[in-house]
């Protein structure tokens, strides 16, 4: 096919269909076989189909029942041109009928030569066009099937084994489910993919190996690891990239991989993660439907008055997004009393920065928790400064209204000093060691905020127990 015209091979089909009809049977699989092929190929359907169901019937088991139906299936979509059901009635005639030849397989074969290769495409995607699939096998069976094409049939089969992963973690047995990832990356690594595709170029490597840890990132993320999910989202990336941009849909894998990575920070409540992942692959594509992705972290942080600000600096940004700074810039502060803190003059002391707004539901929750550190942490050199972007009045009404505020000093209107420090998402605490270094930062209030907190204090202040109400 695509080297002779269809006409020849419909007339060379007749041809030798005119010389066997006389001495074939039906009572034989090999005669039923070429029947089929011949009818189908002379463009007779019907009378391929009452032969094809004959070899179905009769021969359930036979590894020529499998190789008629996928004729009878490749021939008739060659000869409809691929049109879809909608363009061809016909055609979904011929799908119904397949269809229900497969059914009535699984029914009396399921574990059958014909089964072992049908089970195993069941939850693969439709084509655009196509009825969805009905599903005829149980996972059991699918499993039973994938287990026999990988012992009997082909041991290096990394496709059977992409599959039986999926089935692994459609049924929830995880621990199986990794292990037969960890054999798929080993495959991979190993080059077995060289051996369905030879004359592959070294790229195709790459890209299997992005998929052998994206298959593992999901395993992880079912097994509740989000973390590890978020390494191998990462080790993907790397042969993404070393598969280069030139290959076929690099955007495509890109934008994949990038959201995958993106959803895992923001289970994990790393926001500000998130945001760099987003901002990072904006940056790369340009797309502008990744700005709305943007827009749901700041949502989901109820921060959307700050979105705004955030998207403009991204649009005029140029290069790629700052790293996470390591020592302290150079600054000049006052508090609302007018007291002056500069990177200089805090220096030998531990600094705990604790960015936050009055309209920050997560913010003021926090107020009770910081100041509990402030008193529990006196007598020691530690400096505390809650800085906002909000204007100095509102915070002093804020203040007023409260049950409780801050009770070490505020520093507010000072945007400038958010943007000294990247910080795009409230509240955030970032602790500053005697030496001037950036030792730790948080971002949005986490079940585990508090407690990694008080870890840091209690190393840095030197003190076993910081006690916290």
């Amino acid at each position: 096919f695509g080297r002779v015209s269809d006409s020849l091979v419909r007339e060379t089909a007749k041809k030798y269909l005119k010389g066997i009809k006389s001495i074939t049977t039906l009572e034989k699989k090999e005669d039923l076989y070429s029947l089929t092929i011949l009818y189908v190929n002379t463009g007779a359907i019907e009378k391929a189909k009452k032969t094809l169901t004959l070899l179905a019937k009769k021969f359930p088991n036979s590894n020529l029942l499998e190789e008629a139906r996928s004729d009878f299936w490749f021939v008739n979509e060659i000869f409809t041109k691929k049109e879809s059901s909608k363009e061809n009635p016909n055609l979904l005639t011929e799908i119904n009928f397949l269809d229900s030849l497969d059914s009535y397989i699984a029914n009396v074969a399921p574990y059958s030569p014909s089964a072992v290769w049908k089970s195993s495409l069941q939850n693969f995607p439709n084509k655009k066009g196509y009825p969805p699939k009905i599903k005829h096998y149980t996972i059991k069976q699918m499993t039973h099937n994938s287990y026999y094409r990988l012992i009997y049939m082909d041991s290096t089969n990394i496709n059977t084994l992409d599959y039986l992963i999926g089935i692994k973690l459609l049924s929830k047995e995880l621990d199986s489910a990794e292990i037969l990832a960890e054999q798929y990356l080993k495959s991979i690594q190993n080059k077995m993919d060289i051996h369905f595709m030879p004359d592959a170029k070294p790229e195709r490597n790459d890209i299997n190996l992005l998929h052998a840890y994206e298959l593992l990132a999901e395993v992880s993320e079912a097994k509740g690891d989000l973390a590890t999910a978020i390494n191998y989202m990462d080790n993907a990336y790397f042969n993404l990239e070393k598969a280069g941009k030139n290959i076929m849909f690099f955007n495509n894998m890109l934008t994949s991989n990038q959201y995958k990575k993106a959803s895992l920070q923001r289970k994990l409540q790393q926001p500000a993660a998130a945001l760099k992942t987003y901002s990072e692959l904006y940056q790369e594509l340009k797309d502008e439907r990744i700005l709305d992705s943007i827009k749901v972290v700041f949502e989901e942080q109820d921060q959307i008055e700050n979105y705004k600000n955030y998207i403009e600096n991204l649009l005029n940004q140029t290069g790629s997004i700052k790293e996470e700074l390591k020592t302290v810039p150079e600054f000049s502060i006052k508090d609302t009393k007018g007291n002056l803190y500069t990177d200089k003059n805090l220096k030998g002391a531990v600094v705990v920065l604790n960015f936050w707004g009055v309209h920050c539901s997560p913010c003021v929750r926090e107020i009770p928790v910081m100041n509990d550190f402030w008193e529990a942490t006196q007598g020691h050199e530690i400096v505390y400064l809650a800085i906002t972007r909000d204007k100095a009045l509102a915070t002093e009404r804020f203040g007023r209204r409260q049950k409780e505020m801050f009770k070490f000093p505020v520093v507010a209107s000072n945007q400038a000093f958010f943007d000294t420090f990247g910080v795009q998402l409230i509240p955030t605490q970032i602790i500053i060691n005697p030496k001037g270094e950036i030792i730790y930062t948080q971002v949005g209030a986490t079940k585990d905020a508090t407690e990694n907190l008080k870890k840091v204090l209690e190393k840095e202040l030197n003190i076993d127990n910081i006690l916290i109400e």
